[in-house]
């Protein structure tokens, strides 16, 4: 089963102390979805259910991030922190994603939103438990969806 990775720009979502956002070009929110997974949040507008993966701080200027380790180490913890307090699951219009552009599988350019593809989850074949109230398509895309985020969470998008 394939998975689709998403990057968009969230930097306009975060309050974080002035002294950080001076030194921040933006911040990326990053997530995993089911393309074929489409849901209705009480409007005539599908969306896509997209699990979140840690963000990705762009500074302003890598240089002189490099030379203060602590004031980037502060940065990334402070949005470490905001990540665990956010909602773990976001719905954006399909319509939206579908119009980002798309990058071959695991790169994301700088300073654009856009989306990949992956594959190779879910496909061992005792995934399927009967006894479980979901279809056999609901179980492989948990089970995708899982393995993607714990792929991704040990490695780096």
């Amino acid at each position: 089963m394939y998975v689709k990775f998403m990057k968009i720009n969230e930097t306009g979502n975060w309050a974080l102390d002035p002294w950080m956002t001076d030194k921040i070009k933006a911040i990326w929110g990053c997530y995993v979805f089911i393309p074929s997974r489409r849901v209705y949040c009480c409007e005539m507008t599908p969306s896509y259910e997209c699990h979140s993966l840690p963000s990705q701080v762009e500074f302003i200027d890598d240089d002189y991030m490099s030379d203060h380790e602590r004031e980037r180490e502060e940065i990334e913890i402070s949005v470490m922190e905001g990540d665990s307090s956010n909602e773990q699951v976001s719905y954006y219009h399909c319509h939206s994603v579908d119009a980002m552009p798309s990058f071959k599988l695991g790169w994301f350019p700088k300073g654009l939103n856009g989306v990949y593809r992956d594959s190779g989850y879910a496909t061992h074949p005792d995934i399927y438990d009967p006894s479980d109230e979901r279809t056999k398509i609901e179980q492989l895309q948990d089970e995708a969806i899982e393995e993607a985020l714990e792929f991704e969470r040990t490695s780096c998008i």
